[in-house]
C-alpha cells in the first residue's frame, strides 16, 4: 500500500506535539480539521471532550 505524503497529516489533541515520519519526513500537524463540512479546533471546550 502507498501512502501519500501530501495528504497525510495529523491533528494532537492535547498541548504536545508529536514527530511522526513518513518516508523519513515528518507530518504536518494541523490546528483544526475539516469533518463534513464543521471545523473541529485541536483543543474541544471541555464539556464535548467527554462525548
Amino acid at each position: 500500500m502507498e501512502v501519500s505524503m501530501w495528504k497525510s497529516k495529523i491533528m494532537v489533541t492535547s498541548n504536545t506535539s508529536a514527530d511522526i515520519p513518513l518516508n523519513g519526513e515528518k507530518l504536518e500537524e494541523m490546528t483544526t480539521l475539516k469533518y463534513l463540512g464543521a471545523s473541529i479546533p485541536r483543543m474541544l471546550p471541555a464539556p464535548l471532550r467527554s462525548i
